[in-house]
């Protein structure tokens, strides 16, 4: 929700520090879906901004925070009204034992035998069903919490199509990954190409797109919750809840947050089976309850800070602290988001502070116990612009943009580190690495051999579409999709200036970014290397890249042979938006394999390609 329409809708109903209070959350829950830079306050201070949200008492502000209106989803569509309902229960936070007494409250008929399930987190479902003829159930439609249709995604899981059995319309659960799977295979932590810093952001993450791989799919799991109103699933998820159970909640949820339990966890629910219509009070069921519990925290001390750079020269505080224990792990460091969150919340050296893991790797800040204005700031020149430093000296930017430029050149077995030691060669001019000038200095960097064999096939380019140039080029705010959007408006193939700024489109499509294309197109002409328009792509095309060798033949040669069977196909580099993805073995483990497997897009062998088996 825009600032402007924030003031228009609430300024009659909210002083002006409520309303910057509101336009902060809605700026945070912005920065979450959509900001490449990532949240700007901690998961516990935004609940506690959304509570204190809540308790202003303004009912259209209350339903426009709790309904989720304000997740951006690309692709989001009208259902009808009676399929958009999903399941928002009323939340208790439990304190001690004595909240044992709120929750007998709630539900004060004795006489209901009551069941317990974890409160899984991970992203909400619906599954409808159609029994108009019992003989052929099918499925109508899965939608996600925000009203997003996932049918195509989700329909073939086996855990969806289990659902079945219950011969229920609306089956609602949850979209979950088993912690470990997630470490090993999809986590930064682990020994992969996967950017997810938790499981509940790479389920979040993969409702949104567009196709995913079987290999994801059959790595989620779907657990089925409710048919809309009553419990389901006793064998797993649903357990007797006597009176002594509910003085042990404490020791259940712990249990549901340890390493033994396989899912993501943040709480419990309690629930009884309600027989004839569904009883609503203030837009919550009354025969289920989310308790709450407050996550594991740790006082420590801040005993320094470390700064890292965006491309846009953005500077990231990490908030070092005393070694301590929590959670069974040791933690040094804790998430300082922006050096304003930093002033705010009077966080220096010396603070004592409490963190708490709050389902993030890298611990957050929940409170702060003592102030001390004794910050370290980093070490480059900078300006204070809004919540962020900025950098003066661009040199890390630079350092930075050259990473993600050669990344984009997708050459398989060049990490970061290698990376760098190439821009140095070059002074991080990404447009030098196709000057054959530097390749003897390359070459006695990087060694002779394998790494130096897979470095090379940068010299083999003799063609790049326009809107891979200017990603390239790594103008600020211009990732490839944007890049793409300049290419067509460049070319005039397409006038679509949404979400291009204005700043953007000033400089990059007119003015001085204008420039240094062209002039970066006449410098890969004199080095044999042709820059082509945009590939215009659309339903029918083929979009594919290569890795790995064909066998028996060169890549050109596959090309033109593949493009004779399939004249629609168009080679291009490897993208969230690419098709296939064509290699020898699909078995191994190689950079460009796992990206492709994190875009979900489609791996298929050479020779299948060309048998037509796609």
């Amino acid at each position: 929700m825009k600032k402007e329409q924030i003031i228009s809708e609430f300024q009659d109903k909210l002083t002006s520090e409520q309303l910057s209070e509101v336009i902060l959350f809605f700026d945070a829950c912005e920065a979450y879906y959509n900001s490449t830079d990532g949240a700007i306050m901690s998961d516990p201070q935004f609940d506690a901004l959304q509570e204190q949200l809540i308790d202003y008492g303004v009912p259209e502000l209350t339903k426009l925070i709790e309904s989720s209106i304000y997740v951006d989803v690309e692709g989001l569509e009208e259902v009808p009204d009676e399929t958009q309902e999903m399941i928002s229960l009323n939340k208790l936070k439990y304190k001690d034992r004595s909240s044992v007494v709120e929750i007998k409250q709630f539900f004060p008929d004795r006489s209901k035998n009551l069941f317990y399930a974890p409160k899984l987190d991970g992203a909400a479902l619906k599954i409808i069903w159609d029994f108009s003829n019992p003989d052929v159930p099918f499925i109508k439609q899965i939608l996600s919490r925000g009203g997003l249709d996932v049918t195509n995604l989700f329909k073939p899981h086996p855990d969806v199509l289990t659902t079945k059995k219950y011969k229920k319309q609306i089956i609602a659960g949850e979209l979950v990954i088993d912690k470990q799977v997630f470490l090993e295979k999809y986590s930064t932590e682990g020994d992969n190409e996967y950017e997810y810093e938790n499981a509940r952001n790479f389920v979040g993450s993969i409702i949104k797109q567009k196709e995913i791989s079987k290999e994801i799919l059959n790595d989620l799991n779907f657990i089925q919750c409710t048919d809309g109103k009553n419990p389901l699933d006793y064998q797993f998820l649903w357990h007797p809840c006597t009176a002594n159970t509910l003085y042990d909640l404490e020791k259940i949820v712990k249990f549901y947050k340890s390493d033994e339990f396989p899912f993501l966890c943040d709480g419990i629910v309690l629930s009884y089976f309600e027989e004839g219509p569904r009883q609503i009070k203030n837009n919550y069921p009354l025969n289920m309850l989310a308790v709450k519990f407050p996550a594991p925290q740790a006082k420590t001390k801040v005993t320094g800070f470390e700064w890292s750079q965006k491309k846009s020269g953005k500077l990231t505080p990490v908030v070092l602290i005393e070694h301590t224990k929590l959670e069974g792990s040791t933690i040094t460091k804790a998430n300082g988001y922006n050096y304003q969150n930093l002033l705010d919340l009077h966080i220096g050296i010396g603070s004592e502070i409490m963190i708490e893991k709050s389902g993030d790797i890298i611990p957050v800040v929940v409170k702060v116990l003592s102030y001390s204005k004794n910050i370290i700031l980093p070490e480059c020149d900078y300006i204070h612009k809004g919540k962020h430093l900025i950098a003066i000296n661009m040199e890390e930017s630079r350092k930075y943009k050259f990473i993600l430029g050669l990344r984009l050149l997708q050459l398989d077995g060049i990490g970061e580190t290698l990376a760098e030691k190439v821009g140095e060669v070059v002074n991080y001019e990404i447009l030098d690495v196709f000057n054959e000038t530097f390749k003897p200095k390359i070459c006695g960097i990087l060694g002779g051999g394998v790494v130096w064999q897979k470095f090379s096939r940068v010299y083999q380019i003799r063609s790049l579409h326009l809107d891979i140039l200017i990603a390239l080029l790594q103008f600020n705010g211009v990732g490839p999709v944007i890049a793409k959007k300049i290419a067509m408006i460049i070319t005039q193939k397409s006038n679509d200036t949404s979400n291009i700024s204005g700043e953007i489109l000033q400089n990059v499509c007119r003015g001085e970014g204008f420039q240094k294309i062209s002039s970066a197109i006449i410098f890969l002409k004199a080095h044999n290397v042709k820059v082509l328009s945009p590939i215009e792509i659309n339903d029918e095309t083929i979009t594919f890249e290569m890795t790995q060798d064909p066998g028996g033949m060169t890549k050109s040669e596959f090309v033109k042979k593949f493009q004779e069977q399939y004249p629609n196909a168009v080679h291009t580099t490897l993208t969230k938006e690419t098709k296939y993805l064509f290699c020898s073995d699909i078995s191994v483990n190689t950079g460009k394999l796992n990206k492709a497997r994190k875009y979900n897009v489609k791996i298929v062998t050479y020779t299948n390609a060309l048998k037509g088996d796609l």
